[in-house]
């Protein structure tokens, strides 16, 4: 279904329409879609440090529908504006919560108008930088909070006192959740400052939200700092998704990353809060919140363990000072990308193997986040070079490879992890590449094996493992793959000895594997949230017809933020009968038995338990090709 183009912001003269379409901007539809506030009431449009009034809900909330009123004030339309012509502010161009390219400016107004028609604010002939749809909201009733993590605006000397003593009244802040409920909202996520179980009659608060608002998803940010007990735990459970702020599983830089904080009591709370939803059937997702920094980057292989462990995602944030904080500027912590070459090249193979371990233990976890700081450790460690492991000294195959400099984006020294601590080292070949290495001895026997990869849509990959062989090889050798074929070559070395024999061999020259069985060894490598992103570009240039299992939330996001509007979906189907003939995007919903009638790829866009749903598809008999993002 082509994606409908919006008009450009009307309420400001511009250059010429077609300048203004050419200019690049951020992919970022947050001030028309999500909004945050504190407990002072002050209002941000995003999580970033923006400058600007844009109201306060204490003061602005009976103006609430007005034309200049609250959410359509100058400062936020000057943001909107500045989105939908490319013209940035500083903090927009640094931003890092968004990692998607810059796109047109005239295909982010085409972006705010679908998604705006889709939940029934009209856009024709109207100003886009005065209208919103908010479906996701983050505030607290309280800023205060009981730890002074150093990198917070608590550590300061400012720390626990003004702004960050306010507690908004309980009645208004349920008028503000009313408000919102009335306009659309869908997900409210108690985040920002606070720490919501500080607040006296933190429960009495939610179970009110839940009686009142019962289709309203709750989420929480928490440090699990204080003791939670059984009553408490159990209302936990009601949420749809518990953050636990947890950088490292080392007593004394916890205490010393979070001051006041004590891990065991943490961990406490999070053995009790897994047995409290196996006891009362329900299953919030839980996700360790890990800002990382120099000084926890090799403690955080047993924070991973333990997530993969236990259904546990991770959101992943790169380190920043907060204004106030005991950290700004001063050299306390550092970024991991901001260190010398050689602690780089170790940082990167930390932070590229811990999700992929940890995905191989558990495929169902994600990571979020994961791609802003994934690329800035790439864009400078690949500088340096493109093997993404720093080979151990007995290895010497692989040492020759990395010492002569032979890496590139086609060739290069990688891990493919098949456990969290089994993983397969070798060299990763692009069809068609070939490379000549010299090696230490005159004449040697080289054992290896060649397995063959093939890589789906949605980043996992199909691994063929090979048969094991050797070779005598000389000083130098040539290794070579096949043109063709859409699968790459790994290149396993399992021994390197040294020895007088027959002469030497001159090439190895890989086996063509382009048929990869599909489904031979699938091993999920894609870690990051930019799953439906690839995946809509890729259905949306091929035309190939796609099948889309789930029409939530995150259906009519990804149909709305990305260019899965444009891809040849031949049906999208829900097993809850009450969504049956209801349109989302232009698609009536239909049954799952539909898609028993045909072979497309599936894409499972459930908002909290794809693996369930791909377990209930293979139950159901269905074997068509499953992508789960």
């Amino acid at each position: 279904m082509p994606r409908r183009k919006a008009a450009l912001p009307c309420h400001e003269p511009h250059a010429d329409t077609d300048s203004v379409s050419m200019k690049l901007t951020k992919n970022c539809m947050a001030p028309w879609r999500a909004v945050e506030f504190l407990a002072d009431g002050k209002i941000s449009p995003c999580c970033g440090p923006i400058r600007g009034d844009f109201g306060n809900l204490q003061q602005d909330l009976p103006t609430l529908g007005a034309e200049r009123g609250l959410f359509r004030n100058a400062d936020y339309r000057k943001l909107r504006n500045a989105l939908l012509t490319g013209d940035l502010p500083d903090a927009c161009k640094q931003c890092r919560a968004v990692h998607e390219p810059d796109i047109p400016a005239e295909a982010l107004a085409a972006k705010v108008a679908a998604y705006l028609e889709a939940r029934g604010v009209p856009t024709a002939g109207e100003d886009l930088a005065g209208l919103y749809a908010f479906d996701e909201c983050g505030g607290n009733i309280t800023n205060r909070c009981n730890f002074s993590c150093i990198y917070c605006s608590h550590s300061g000397p400012d720390g626990h006192r003004g702004t960050l003593a306010q507690v908004m009244d309980q009645d208004f802040f349920m008028a503000v959740l009313d408000e919102l409920v009335a306009r659309g909202l869908q997900i409210f996520n108690f985040c920002g400052l606070g720490e919501l179980t500080t607040y006296r009659h933190w429960q009495r608060l939610c179970q009110e939200i839940f009686a009142r608002h019962p289709r309203l998803r709750l989420r929480l940010i928490t440090n699990f700092g204080r003791k939670l007990d059984a009553d408490e735990l159990r209302l936990l459970t009601r949420f749809e998704i518990v953050q636990i702020s947890c950088d490292t599983f080392d007593e004394e830089r916890f205490a010393w990353l979070r001051t006041h904080g004590k891990l065991p009591v943490l961990r406490q709370n999070l053995e009790n809060l897994l047995a409290a939803t196996r006891e009362h059937g329900r299953s919030p997702r839980i996700v360790f919140n890990v800002t990382v920094s120099n000084a926890n980057v090799d403690d955080m292989v047993e924070v991973f363990r333990y997530a993969a462990g236990n259904d546990i995602h991770i959101h992943l944030s790169a380190l920043f000072d907060m204004e106030g904080s005991i950290t700004q500027g001063k050299a306390i912590l550092g970024k991991i990308w901001e260190v010398s070459d050689a602690a780089l090249l170790h940082n990167r193979e930390v932070f590229i193997d811990l999700p992929r371990r940890a995905l191989a233990a558990n495929p169902s976890i994600t990571c979020w986040e994961y791609r802003h700081l994934h690329d800035q450790i790439m864009s400078r460690a690949d500088r340096i070079t493109f093997d993404q492991f720093v080979p151990a000294e007995q290895e010497i195959f692989y040492s020759a490879f990395f010492s002569a400099r032979l890496s590139n984006q086609q060739t290069y020294l990688r891990k493919i992890w098949l456990g969290f601590d089994d993983s397969i080292r070798g060299i990763w070949i692009a069809p068609g590449n070939r490379f000549v290495i010299p090696l230490p001895a005159p004449s040697a026997r080289l054992s290896y094996r060649c397995h063959t990869v093939r890589t789906r849509v949605d980043g996992t990959l199909i691994l063929a493992q090979g048969e094991s062989r050797s070779a005598h090889v000389g000083k130098l050798l040539t290794v070579s793959a096949p043109r063709g074929g859409d699968v790459d070559h790994f290149l396993e070395i399992t021994g390197y000895t040294p020895e007088e024999s027959l002469p030497p061999l001159d090439e190895i020259v890989l086996e063509n594997g382009a048929s990869v069985p599909a489904g031979y060894h699938a091993v999920r490598e894609s870690a990051d949230s930019s799953g439906v992103e690839r995946i809509a570009a890729h259905f949306a240039a091929s035309q190939e017809p796609l099948i889309i299992w789930c029409a939530g939330l995150k259906t009519l996001q990804a149909l709305s933020d990305t260019r899965l509007a444009e891809a040849n979906i031949s049906m999208i189907v829900d097993s809850d009968a009450h969504k049956h003939g209801q349109s989302i995007c232009g698609h009536v919903v239909q049954s799952t038995e539909r898609v028993l009638e045909c072979d497309h790829p599936i894409l499972i866009l459930h908002a909290s338990e794809p693996r369930r749903i791909e377990q209930q598809i293979r139950t159901m008999g269905i074997e068509n090709e499953l992508l789960i993002p």
